[in-house]
């Protein structure tokens, strides 16, 4: 069962497992309460950067990834150790460079971070919970690739905040 729920939520997952444990306990009785889903404050109405060239970065709106916008680096290089389409030479590195990320973006909604192709060549994305801090991501991690002349990719995505379960992680995949 656990295989087949690649991308549920932490939250969801237990409050499932335990539901199923308390339906058993009860003799199948279902249980009386259920977990509240996560919300995504703000509307897409509340983004007013549109996708274009702005000085020292780029702003895709055509991500693979519903929800999703590209901020990639006009410049001339990649951050250390990054290579387009398959990523860092080395963990520290990665984590740097996440780090470097969440700290431009300083915003109370971001949730959770990772690594895949979400937009056009793939890297770092970022997810937040409210769309009226997407302007301010987007310009914050756009002034930091152009102010490093890197081209790198990282992708905003406007999400519940929830801590994704990737068992593949797990499993050693």
């Amino acid at each position: 069962m656990l295989a087949e729920m690649r991308g549920v939520t932490v939250a969801f997952a237990i409050g499932l497992l335990g539901g199923c444990a308390a339906g058993r306990a009860r003799g199948g009785a279902t249980p009386t309460t259920t977990p509240s889903p996560p919300i995504v404050h703000g509307s897409r109405a509340d983004m007013t950067t549109r996708a274009g060239v702005f000085d020292g970065y780029v702003v895709e709106d055509r991500c693979r990834e519903r929800d999703c916008f590209g901020v990639r680096g006009s410049g001339a290089t990649w951050f250390e150790g990054d290579k387009p389409l398959v990523g860092f030479d080395d963990a520290t590195t990665r984590e740097r460079w996440r780090g470097m990320i969440t700290d431009a973006i300083a915003r109370p909604s971001v949730g959770s971070s990772g690594f895949g192709g979400y937009c056009r060549e793939g890297g770092l994305f970022v997810e937040l919970d409210d769309w009226r801090d997407l302007d301010g991501a987007i310009a914050h991690v756009g002034a930091l690739l152009g102010r490093g002349g890197w081209r790198d990719e990282v992708a905003l995505c406007v999400h519940p905040n929830s801590i994704a379960v990737e068992l593949d992680a797990q499993r050693g995949r």
